[in-house]
């Protein structure tokens, strides 16, 4: 299908520094920052490290992108979505 799957270790407390969790709305900005970067290229540096690790091509992220989740991580992709 052409998918590539993330799955973070973001905490889920609310009382971490800075607002910095998967509900925070400050987590929320940063995590759209990445996307709303034109060149993306954090993304996709982080995304060649983790291919090159497993011995896949370079990748480049999309222009078009579905972000979802579940649970708290439900909450998160519209969160973002909000500051894209």
């Amino acid at each position: 299908t052409n998918s590539v799957v993330v799955a973070t270790t973001l905490t889920s407390n609310p009382f971490a520094d800075g607002g910095i969790w998967l509900g925070g709305d400050n987590m929320h900005r940063a995590a759209a920052q990445l996307f709303l970067d034109d060149s993306r290229a954090a993304l996709n540096a982080s995304f060649t490290t983790a291919a090159l690790k497993i011995g896949a091509p370079k990748f480049t992220v999309p222009a078009e992108f579905v972000l979802v989740g579940h649970s708290l991580g439900g909450g998160f992709a519209p969160g973002v979505g909000g500051y894209y």
